[in-house]
């Protein structure tokens, strides 16, 4: 099959960038036996299988695709973060930015239950405590990824930087995110707080030191 399927942005970033070495094993598997797994999409929008997709695209390969059914957005995020934790690298930020996107998705989940949960109390006059389901999903992911609270919360805050600084500059975010550019946390968030002329400004600046760098 070679159905053209979407590509979200919001997806594809959670994406484990791959080396040199890891993209040329990956096209020298397929075009030795095909591509063997399928593209995993809700929708019709690709959540896993993004690098396999865009080479079997190119090569002209036929592909098998695995519709995933989700209720909704926040629920297929919650899937490729479950899986992509495990793929990325312990300490690289795409794993840092994994790890704040679940943290990210669970507690906009988390807000909704609790929108519903308040209306069952106006309409039954229970009382509850006022945001009593929100600090469930912290412990919950602490647990999971054997991280500090304040850490997981951190990394939400990263993901939020990085996506504004996607927003304007999708060549620095990937440096960040490929771990090229290393800055101090205040100072990413000061970056992205800079809006577009800041971004830019500093995308300038950062990128060029990386290929001045890289050209060493």
């Amino acid at each position: 099959m070679r159905r053209e399927l979407e590509i979200d942005r919001e997806f594809a970033k959670m994406s484990i960038p791959a080396t040199e070495e890891e993209q040329a094993a990956l096209e020298s598997s397929i075009l030795r036996n095909g591509c063997m797994e399928p593209i995993k999409v809700w929708n019709g929008i690709i959540i896993d299988g993004h690098k396999r997709y865009a080479f079997c695209s190119f090569e002209g390969i036929e592909y098998s695709v695995q519709e995933m059914d989700f209720k909704r957005r926040e629920e297929a995020i919650r899937w490729i973060c479950k899986e992509r934790f495990h793929q990325a690298v312990a300490g690289s930020m795409i794993r840092k930015y994994i790890v704040g996107k679940r943290y990210n998705c669970e507690k906009a989940l988390a807000k909704e239950r609790e929108k519903i949960y308040a209306q069952y109390r106006h309409k039954e006059n229970r009382q509850y405590p006022e945001n009593f389901l929100l600090p469930v999903y912290i412990i919950d992911l602490s647990r999971a990824y054997g991280l500090y609270r304040n850490t997981i919360i951190h990394y939400g805050r990263t993901v939020e930087a990085l996506d504004e600084i996607d927003t304007y500059e999708p060549d620095l975010f990937h440096a960040f995110i490929t771990d090229k550019i290393h800055m101090k946390y205040d100072q990413l968030f000061t970056l992205a707080a800079g809006g577009k002329k800041g971004i830019r400004a500093a995308a300038r600046k950062l990128l060029k030191g990386e290929k001045e760098t890289m050209m060493k």
